[in-house]
């Protein structure tokens, strides 16, 4: 008998950086990755197994408007999958997002900051171990 390879992800980021709106969120630390590609230089996570995943983003707030959005590029075309925006006033909370979705072989998966909605935090103090508060991860739910 074989035990099966989960195909899963999750990549994070340490510091306490604020991401200014229209730019991609720097998930630069890879904590897991089997069984597909990511990216530390664009931040993009690429599907080399089809199937449905349930897919999740975290990060704190850093104004009232900031807007995560989580990507996908197939065949060329980008569409906005999912987006999260928080209109409550407060600062410094944790904002988590999670949604179902059927993806197929190159399929490309990233977080990105909307356009002129505000600022994002990757943390709220910058961290030296892997307890840490951010996320963006992944796992087949299919086999």
């Amino acid at each position: 008998m074989t035990e099966r390879t989960e195909n899963r992800f999750n990549v994070n980021n340490k510091t306490d950086s604020v991401i200014s709106s229209n730019n991609f969120i720097p998930f630069d630390v890879v904590d897991i990755n089997v069984v597909g590609l990511h990216n530390m230089s664009t931040y993009k996570y690429t599907f080399l197994v089809a199937g449905t995943y349930i897919i999740g983003e975290r990060n704190s707030k850093n104004e009232a408007n900031g807007e995560v959005q989580i990507r996908l590029e197939r065949d060329g075309i980008m569409r906005i999958i999912t987006r999260v925006h928080n209109t409550n006033g407060l600062l410094n909370n944790t904002i988590i997002s999670c949604l179902v979705y059927k993806f197929i072989v190159g399929d490309v998966l990233y977080c990105y900051t909307a356009i002129s909605t505000g600022n994002i935090k990757m943390n709220n103090t910058t961290y030296t171990t892997n307890d840490i508060y951010n996320s963006f991860w992944g796992i087949r739910l299919d086999y």
